[in-house]
């Protein structure tokens, strides 16, 4: 784990001290501090004292023509990397790759890294500072430009410290966050805070004295297919990128935990890396962790790890997450992930996290986007229009087999959404959907004043145009929209807090770029969900796991910590609330909903618990990072 950060003043400006103890002191959770000078900037890098590989790693890393790095993550082409660069010693920190690869390739340096980082790298010489983000966006990059001066850090906070560096909301982010709609949006880097951007996954940032340029250096191909090979072949070869993704995470130094569920994600990393560090003594045996939730509850998973314990030959340790005081956990939350995000089992997360690094782990796996990239429906569309009802009939009828704790018609009414959604023209699809919301008896953001919800609907003209259905497509979607990465920077900053590494083998490049060249049909075979997982699990995971056929519901537990703590939440959120006072939230439509949602809160589903936490999470916000209030907007 490692934290970085830098700042360039452009007008010549010597360096503050200071500022550089106050960047420190904001990324101390990452580790022990080092800084690199010149002249009119610096590069900061909080980090352990060894790399993945237990290489001894001093940053920030200086080469003979005063280019300098700093690093934030693993490369996992790393022996590809040194073969291009027979100068330098190894084994080499990632760092000093870095730098011997900018040397050789200058500004192509991008297209030779794989893996999960943020990097700069200051050129004295050539007088440019270059910011990197990995291909998925799975380690974070923030930036800004304060008068002169641009500066970068792996969280906001840091910057935040530079004094010409004001906190001011971005509205229009806002109510895409709070409102949904972030999903349907491109990541284009913006954030809560105006003038803060996120350097989005895939993109390299070039400053120089006399301008900036910001460009994509990789994408997906969503032209390349594999569309004749048999169900079995892309089976194996999907073992096989699995397996590559799980290696990648368990080499190192230091022990390795994953969250352990009994569902079918998390289940398969687990057994698969047992598996493999049971053939190659320089990997990690994954030691394994669940959160078990209440004894007989509908997310009571506990008689799966047992299957599993006994297939494996190991323990899974059980650990019992707290979901009571949800406000002061709440505001722990949203000070460490800097943006109105709450996880309704954050408890849980932040207890695998400690219960992980208390065991001597220093990364985390988790079965995360195994659901959005192993099984998507939008092939189904595709199906209609190709007039194989037929098929898609069968389909929808094998999925309801394998969800028995699903209502048979949701598979239907997300189809027919998706129909809509793929063929008619996004102007009348707007509309529609604008007619459905007013339809709605309780539609959730009531609460929300009509110039918040305005300025949320500004943002829909970054939102993609409607095309023709496609299942590559939808899946480029889901891996390029800001709310998915909106989600690895919350991940990302969570784990950080607590000392730790987080990451997600589904989310692996390569494994990703072959899931978007599998046609739905095979990633569905038969109507199967995930299927490709299931036959390439066959022996190395237990059958009772690859043929399990419901899914864990926390809609009784998460409902319940927000009934318990309901009290002082509304009080939060009463006439002095900071979302009253600055006109996000109307006082009396408040009062309103808050009413309702109590009652909704007994209820069947999660939803009223969603909508409080939104409105919960947008306050938390303003008070943790805007503090005084300032002259509100009319309702």
């Amino acid at each position: 784990m490692a934290g970085i950060a830098g700042f360039w003043n452009l007008d010549g400006r010597p360096v503050e001290p200071a500022l550089i103890s106050a960047f420190s002191t904001r990324l101390a959770h990452r580790g022990p501090a080092r800084s690199t000078l010149w002249s009119d900037g610096a590069l900061v890098a909080c980090l352990s004292l060894l790399t993945g590989e237990g290489t001894p790693d001093e940053q920030p890393a200086v080469d003979r023509g005063g280019v300098m790095a700093v690093f934030d993550g693993r490369l996992d082409n790393r022996a590809e990397l040194a073969d291009l660069l027979p100068d330098m010693p190894r084994p080499a920190p990632d760092a000093r790759l870095v730098l011997g690869a900018y040397g050789r390739f200058g500004h192509g340096l991008p297209r030779y890294l794989s893996g999960e980082f943020a990097l700069a790298v200051y050129d004295q010489q050539r007088k440019q500072l270059v910011l990197v983000r990995d291909a998925i966006g799975v380690r974070p990059l923030y930036y800004t430009r304060a008068a002169h001066t641009w500066i970068f850090a792996s969280e906001i906070k840091p910057l935040l410290a530079h004094p010409n560096v004001r906190a001011a909301p971005n509205d229009e982010f806002l109510a895409g966050m709070v409102m949904g709609g972030l999903h349907l949006r491109e990541d284009d880097g913006s954030t809560c805070f105006r003038g803060i951007f996120s350097l989005p996954p895939a993109h390299v940032l070039k400053i120089t004295p006399d301008g900036v340029s910001l460009q994509r250096y990789w994408d997906f191909d969503l032209a390349v297919q594999s569309q004749s090979l048999p169900f079995e072949t892309q089976a194996e070869r999907f073992g096989e990128l699995f397996r590559q993704a799980l290696r990648r995470r368990l080499r190192g130094s230091e022990s390795v935990a994953v969250a352990v569920s009994g569902g079918l994600d998390s289940s398969a990393i687990f057994c698969f890396g047992r598996e493999l560090a049971g053939h190659d003594p320089s990997l990690w045996a994954p030691m394994g962790l669940s959160s078990v939730m209440p004894d007989g509850s509908p997310a009571d998973e506990r008689s799966y790890l047992a299957i599993i314990e006994k297939h494996c030959g190991v323990s899974i340790e059980r650990i019992r997450p707290v979901f009571q005081d949800v406000l002061s956990r709440s505001r722990d939350e949203i000070r460490q992930v800097e943006m109105p995000m709450l996880d309704g089992q954050w408890g849980a997360t932040r207890a695998l996290l400690r219960g992980a690094r208390a065991r001597g782990a220093a990364a985390l796996l988790t079965g995360h986007w195994g659901d959005q990239f192993l099984f998507d429906n939008t092939y189904l569309v595709e199906l209609v229009g190709r007039l194989r009802w037929l098929t898609v009939w069968r389909h929808l009828r094998e999925y309801s087999s394998w969800f028995s704790d699903t209502a048979p018609n949701e598979f239907r009414s997300r189809f027919l959404g998706q129909i809509v959604r793929g063929y008619l023209p996004t102007p009348l699809y707007r509309l529609l959907r604008k007619g459905r919301r007013t339809m709605r008896t309780w539609r959730g953001n009531d609460w929300f004043t009509r110039p918040f919800r305005l300025a949320g609907a500004e943002g829909r003209h970054r939102e993609w145009e409607a095309q023709p259905p496609n299942h590559s497509c939808s899946l480029y979607r889901e891996a390029r929209s800001r709310f998915h990465t909106l989600c690895m920077e919350w991940n990302n900053k969570v784990a950080a807090a607590e000392g730790m590494e987080i990451s997600f083998p589904f989310l692996d490049r390569d494994l990703l770029v072959f899931l978007m060249a599998v046609p739905g049909t095979v990633q569905a075979h038969k109507g199967v969900p995930k299927a490709l997982l299931r036959q390439a699990g066959r022996g190395t995971v237990p059958d009772a796991i690859l043929d399990r056929r419901w899914k864990a519901d926390f809609t009784a537990v998460v409902n319940r910590s927000k009934m318990e703590d309901y009290p002082p939440i509304a009080e939060i959120l009463g006439s002095s609330s900071l979302c009253v006072r600055l006109g996000y939230v109307g006082q009396e439509a408040l009062s309103r909903e808050l009413v309702r949602v109590r009652h909704a809160l007994d209820g069947p589903t999660a939803v009223a618990g969603w909508r409080l936490g939104h409105v919960l999470a947008l306050e938390l916000w303003l008070q943790e990072f805007l503090g005084a209030p300032r002259e509100g907007r009319s309702a």
